[in-house]
């Protein structure tokens, strides 16, 4: 049996569309941990956290053009900075 193809940028961007039009306030913080099991689940793409980096680089490209959507790392307040987590919003980053 071969093993599941990587998801293109395309379907992770609209993934992570989907992700932040089901909020209210059209933001949403996701660990690397959440996101890598959560695309898993939506593409059979065994994704680990370490791969999360990438997918969302491959996808912020499309997420902005297309919807209008921008990823940003963000470390919280006293954590370090491996604990980040990527923050997707309608808002570019320099007005969030």
């Amino acid at each position: 049996m071969t093993p599941p193809r990587r998801p293109d940028g395309a379907t992770v961007a609209r993934i992570l569309a989907e992700y932040v039009a089901a909020t209210k306030t059209g933001k949403i913080h996701l660990t690397r941990s959440r996101l890598a099991r959560d695309l898993t689940a939506r593409t059979g793409y065994p994704y680990t956290p370490g791969d999360i980096a990438l997918a969302v680089s491959l996808a912020a490209p499309v997420l902005a053009g297309t919807w209008g959507v921008y990823a940003t790392r963000t470390v919280e307040p006293g954590r370090s900075e491996k604990g980040y987590r990527w923050r997707f919003s309608v808002q570019p980053p320099e007005a969030a």
